[in-house]
């Protein structure tokens, strides 16, 4: 009984010890500037809908944290923020989002329609971080376009900057959001077409 009682007792203090890294001061994601309302309904022929991938990223975007070029060859990471969820997720959500909005195309998930004839938009994020040195949050993103008949394949890059006041979490955060929909914006433009 006295064994219980004393398990008991250090049960509440147990819980309240921590092991795990102390939590980043902010977190960070990518908001849609244009999204569908609600209760939008859009149908088209399976054809004509339009697979948005998850874009390659080089091994500095596989992480949460958000990279800082320092220089040509040194690249460190953002202090007290980081993503909710890698790069390259929050960017192929915000480009599916912003397309849906922008065209006409029925936007399906890669996970739930990969063997459906349908265009595919594949690609590579190549930058999404900062430029300490031009104080720029920059996103740059490869897309390549193959058409649902798989005979046509199309590839064009898409970049924007946006300035950053200063290196903390709060601005570099929202600079790379504005970039990142300037880039979705100018994708949906380009698959519109």
């Amino acid at each position: 009984m006295r064994r219980l009682l004393l398990l008991l007792l250090t049960m509440p203090v147990a819980a309240c010890v921590n092991f795990g890294a102390k939590p980043p001061e902010r977190l960070l994601s990518l908001s849609a500037k244009a999204s569908l309302d609600g209760g939008t309904l859009r149908t088209g022929a399976t054809g004509n809908s339009l697979i948005v991938g998850f874009p390659e990223t080089p091994r500095m975007l596989e992480t949460s944290r958000v990279p800082v070029q320092i220089d040509d060859v040194s690249v460190a990471y953002l202090k007290g923020g980081q993503w909710v969820d890698q790069p390259g997720r929050l960017f192929q959500r915000l480009l599916s989002e912003v397309i849906s909005a922008k065209t006409n195309r029925v936007i399906l998930d890669p996970g739930l329609f990969g063997g459906e004839p349908a265009t595919r938009l594949s690609g590579e994020l190549l930058r999404f971080g900062v430029d300490a040195r031009s104080r720029q949050a920059l996103v740059t993103y490869d897309a390549t376009l193959l058409g649902s008949d798989g005979s046509t394949v199309t590839k064009k890059r898409f970049s924007a900057t946006r300035p950053v006041s200063e290196i903390d979490a709060v601005p570099v955060g929202g600079a790379l959001n504005d970039a990142a929909n300037d880039v979705a914006d100018q994708v949906a433009q380009w698959v519109a077409q």
